[in-house]
């Protein structure tokens, strides 16, 4: 029972934390370092997701979920 509610308190802080990065406009680009590497992109959060946009199919699967969360927020 103690687990049950560890769990449920990290999963709130989690879905707290990650809404809150999203909101500010902040993405964690860990998933992407090798792609940001490889592509030679950097700058800020628009900067990155710009130069990856063209290698979108390139991307790995775990690259390619923070880069659609990118979409979200530049995309307009």
């Amino acid at each position: 029972m103690k687990n049950i509610k560890k769990i449920t308190a990290l999963s709130f802080v989690f879905f707290l934390t990650s809404t809150a990065s999203l909101a500010a406009g902040k993405l964690d680009w860990k998933a992407c370092e090798k792609e940001v590497k490889e592509f030679k992109c950097s700058g800020d959060d628009k900067a990155v997701w710009a130069c990856l946009e063209k290698h979108d199919e390139k991307l790995s699967k775990a690259c390619q979920v923070t880069h659609e969360k990118g979409d979200k927020l530049f995309k307009k």
